[in-house]
């Protein structure tokens, strides 16, 4: 009994840290027209798959998200 609580506990300790590493990864990166090269202001990018996103500024810079 004992060591079953020890292990679930260490398992939610380990799943939780887990999560909390996905999310302290940084995108960054600046977004241009494929055509002219100038950057696009506004440009909003998205994670694939998820709902992390951020807008590029007026430079096409996309802030880290």
């Amino acid at each position: 009994m004992l060591i079953n609580r020890i292990l679930g506990r260490s398992l939610i300790i380990l799943l939780v840290a887990g999560m909390g590493f996905a999310h302290s990864q940084t995108l960054s990166g600046k977004i241009t027209d494929s055509e002219t090269g100038e950057p696009l202001p506004g440009a909003q990018v998205f994670v694939k798959g998820t709902f992390v996103g951020t807008t590029t500024d007026v430079n096409g810079i996309q802030p880290g998200c």
